[in-house]
């Protein structure tokens, strides 16, 4: 019910080899990925790998052991906003055609993936660390909800298309929502309104069976 025609189109991109994507189950940055190929039917090698240990294959596509990695025509491109634009450069369409209108489109995604960056940094300055920073904790947060805010306001002025899978909008704020719910979930309670304006919009989402199937691990 969520799938647009003008936004299936696979064009030259078919003709490409979609090799290995290698990805961490919880990676959100990956898993924008992940849906941008899967709810296409773009068909790639899953290759789930520990970031924390990085293997020496992920080692080799990208130095720096960092997910998303996409292998295309036999080449790695790493960094999700680097292989949206190479998959649009292919001819998966991503973004609309418009210039305006895709501008505030990759804002938004700019926005989504900065409350993912965010929610990262939190979780490895509490998690990571034997002395998390107090500082650099509340500034992640202070960030991560300003941003939050924004995306509320910019949300609900969005076109109804944009609210729908596969729009790449659609895909980057589940991802954002889902991915804050797993490392951050004491914001619902404290910040219930930066969350009410998504309740709806997650909920239907959540509806999709490849959402359901990349939905984060707990």
């Amino acid at each position: 019910m969520f799938f647009m025609n003008s936004l299936m189109s696979k064009s030259q991109l078919i003709e490409q080899k979609v090799g290995p994507l290698y990805y961490s189950e919880r990676s959100p940055f990956a898993r924008r990925i992940r849906l941008a190929l899967h709810l296409r039917e773009i068909e790639f090698e899953p290759r789930v790998v520990n970031v924390f240990d990085p293997p020496a294959d992920l080692l080799e596509q990208n130095p720096m052991g960092m997910v998303p990695v996409l292998i295309l025509n036999q080449k790695p491109i790493f960094d999700s906003n680097l292989i949206l634009e190479t998959l649009s450069d292919h001819g998966l369409k991503i973004w609309s055609d418009e210039v305006e209108l895709r501008l505030q489109e990759r804002l938004f995604s700019t926005l989504a993936a900065g409350v993912m960056n965010s929610a990262v940094l939190y979780f490895q300055e509490t998690k990571m660390h034997t002395s998390p920073s107090q500082e650099w904790v509340e500034d992640h947060q202070d960030t991560l909800i300003r941003s939050l805010k924004e995306l509320a306001l910019r949300f609900k002025q969005n076109s109804d298309h944009t609210k729908q899978l596969p729009h790449q909008n659609a895909i980057d704020l589940i991802c954002a929502l889902d991915y804050v719910d797993l490392r951050l979930p004491h914001l619902r309670q404290d910040y219930p309104d930066c969350f009410m304006a998504f309740e709806s919009f997650q909920k239907s989402m959540n509806e999709n069976i490849w959402v359901r199937h990349t939905h984060p691990p707990k």
